[in-house]
């Protein structure tokens, strides 16, 4: 699908007909991801890529942020998105590009203009030499379209092909990318040129680079067959000596005979000379040699968590390098005097990663045959925190074949990503709780009233710690003897400067208590031991509060009752009291309530009345449906009902719960 033109005698056509088309007839749609970028296991784009790492971001205080951690793919780019996939197509047309290609770091899609004009290569006589990738308006298939300020970041496309008239004027393009019109996927598009709102800032001429005249790489007319069919012949006499006098190769040396171009082109060869591919790429069994990482380790051998766990003054840490070849037979890319692979370690104190120099602590050689392919290998420097490194971040980078020695299949990526990585020192940082309390200052509530807690952290130390906190809010109800950690809550490091309250409070709406009685609080800061201290014992305060009874608010009262039978009932039958019960207070009752039924004061039988049924003013009737009641002796007798007889229900007055009548058996 994809084809490099060698042969001399081609290369001329494949520049007349460029503009019609590109190497491959359908899109690049698969890009390893077959179209729709898979997800992985945390729900991250990207994650079962070949070749991919899982990179996790923090924010500046060491708060791990998973919603930003991405997947990074083999060239250092961003999985799934559209650097990423620019990288991958040049990649498969022999170009290996990376986010350090060229010695200039790419980074996102606003960068790559920039970075075009930063390139340094090194010649097969071993001169470096500084030729910047050409980066105009004028489209060409296989450039990298780029837009500055779009989405914040920037955005790159392949360009696919572009559309000429009869005057060589390029009137749109077709490209394909990915993160674009959907997040994380494949777009092909086509963009008219003439549409300001929406054509790239520039194009880019990375792959064109590579061949020395741009216009001389990407289409074999021969074997595409009618591919070139759209102009006549001297349309394309027109768009050749275009492309020929915008794009060819300024002062350079090849191996292009220009009588010969001239002879096919038409006579419009413009007498320069394309240049031999300027970053050679030798073939296996040369090797790859990267950095795959680089670990941390404090004198028990444990690994510690970058921009997590402190390193201490003037103590000696291990820092493990792991070499890794994408190749077997390392030794074939070793020169002939050289027995061994150089990899520097490098060290940065400073505040910010753009801050301080990298200083090197540390060179070591690693014999050739023991680095076989995608065995890591790993080497270990020894650097003593120093007295100056007090309340600031340790950076840590490393280089393998930092002589330059080995010849490789890729120049470009020896130098390790985790160079932005770091390590806090402590610093003389002391917290206390100054201020312990409920919101509003308040020292007693009543039940059924909402609460919360608030503290206010200060930092008694000289130094603002370089990680945030975590504090936590503990409760000790009556009756309990321990307490319990009902919430918690962060505090950046930049809101732990010296001598300054930083209040905090429980972040839910508000707590309900649910008993009577003293309650305990204890709030304390740093719960996670995250800042080390000049104190660590004074990181808590305790208060108390009473939570009171609530006055009652509901009142109960019996407004009617009856027999269903009327008043004169006969010897020997069964009867059926029914009452009518009112709510004379102004809340409803949190819990529902009995009503009793007495004969001559004799418990007979009861039923229930819910809560919403006894709303302020609502009278609810209630009735005994059974046939347990039944009359045996004759006379004058007595109904009796009261409602919440077994007093589960705090009331206004409890004295007006009952209601009696009278009725006859004959």
């Amino acid at each position: 699908m994809f084809i490099k033109i060698l042969a001399r005698t081609v290369l001329i056509l494949a520049m007349v007909c460029m503009g019609n088309n590109i190497a491959h007839t359908e899109y690049l749609d698969y890009y390893l991801y077959k179209s729709v970028c898979p997800t992985g296991p945390d729900g991250k784009p990207g994650g079962n890529i070949e070749g991919g790492s899982w990179h996790k971001v923090y924010d500046k205080n060491g708060n791990y942020l998973p919603d930003e951690s991405y997947y990074v793919d083999k060239w250092g780019f961003a999985q799934c998105n559209c650097t990423s996939y620019s990288s991958f197509v040049l990649n498969e047309y022999g170009i290996l590009f990376n986010n350090n290609y060229l010695s200039a770091h790419w980074g996102d899609g606003k960068n790559w203009n920039d970075a075009a004009s930063d390139v340094v290569w090194t010649n097969d006589d071993g001169k470096k030499i500084y030729q910047d990738i050409i980066v105009d308006s004028k489209p060409i298939p296989g450039d990298i379209a780029y837009w500055d300020n779009l989405g914040g970041y920037g955005h790159v496309a392949w360009v696919e092909k572009v559309y000429y008239d009869s005057n060589g004027k390029a009137t749109d393009i077709d490209v394909t990318e990915y993160n674009f019109t959907n997040k994380n996927d494949f777009d092909p598009r086509k963009i008219s040129l003439s549409d300001t709102s929406n054509r790239p800032d520039g194009y880019i001429h990375i792959l064109a680079f590579h061949e020395g005249v741009t216009s001389l790489y990407y289409l074999d007319c021969y074997d595409m067959g009618n591919i070139c069919d759209g102009q006549t012949q001297e349309e394309w006499g027109k768009i050749a000596s275009i492309v020929w006098n915008n794009y060819r190769c300024k002062d350079c040396i090849g191996n292009y005979d220009v009588a010969y171009i001239n002879s096919i082109a038409g006579g419009f060869g413009g007498g320069s000379i394309p240049p031999p591919n300027p970053t050679p790429h030798p073939t296996a069994p040369y090797p790859n040699l990267r950095i795959q990482s680089i670990g941390v380790f404090d004198p028990s051998d444990h690994e510690l968590n970058e921009q997590k766990d402190y390193l201490n003054i003037g103590t000696k840490y291990a820092v493990k390098v792991y070499l890794v070849s994408e190749e077997e037979n390392c030794i074939n890319g070793v020169d002939a005097d050289t027995e061994n692979v150089e990899t520097d370690v490098y060290v940065k104190i400073s505040n910010e990663d753009s801050d301080g120099t990298w200083e090197k602590i540390g060179r070591v050689y690693t014999q050739p045959s023991t680095l076989t392919k995608d065995n890591p290998h790993k080497e270990t420097v020894y650097y003593t925190i120093p007295p100056e490194a007090r309340n600031k971040r340790v950076y840590f980078k490393a280089i393998v074949d930092s002589t330059k020695e080995v010849h490789e299949t890729n120049e470009d990526d020896n130098e390790s990503y985790w160079q932005k990585e770091w390590y806090p020192v402590p610093g003389n940082t002391d917290l206390i709780i100054s201020i312990a309390q409920l919101v509003g200052q308040k020292t007693s509530i009543t039940m059924g009233t909402n609460y919360r807690i608030e503290m206010a952290v200060r930092n008694i130390g000289s130094d603002t710690p370089l990680v945030g906190i975590q504090s936590g809010y503990y409760l000790q109800k009556p009756g309990e003897t321990a307490f319990t950690k009902i919430e918690e809550d962060g505090s950046d490091a930049s809101e732990l400067t010296p001598n300054r309250d930083q209040w905090e409070n429980t972040p839910t709406s508000g707590y309900l208590p649910d008993r009577t009685g003293t309650h305990r609080v204890r709030v304390c800061a740093d719960i996670g031991n995250t800042v080390p201290e000049t104190d660590e014992t004074n990181n808590c305060k305790e208060f108390s509060f009473e939570v009171t009874p609530a006055p009652p608010t509901v009142d109960l009262v019996i407004v009617s009752l009856g027999l269903k039978e009327g008043t004169s009932i006969k010897k020997g039958s069964k009867i059926h009291p029914w009452v009518i019960v009112k709510n004379i207070g102004t809340t409803t009752p949190a819990i529902g309530v009995r009503v009793a039924y007495y004969i001559d004061n004799d418990y007979r039988d009861d039923d229930g009345i819910d809560a919403n049924q006894l709303a302020p003013g609502h009278e609810q009737k209630e009735s005994v449906d059974n046939d347990n009641i039944k009359m045996g002796n004759t006379g004058t007798r007595t109904l009796k009902c009261c409602v919440d007889y077994k007093n589960a229900l705090p009331e206004i007055d409890e004295n007006n719960n009952c209601a009696s009548m009278t009725f006859k058996v004959k």
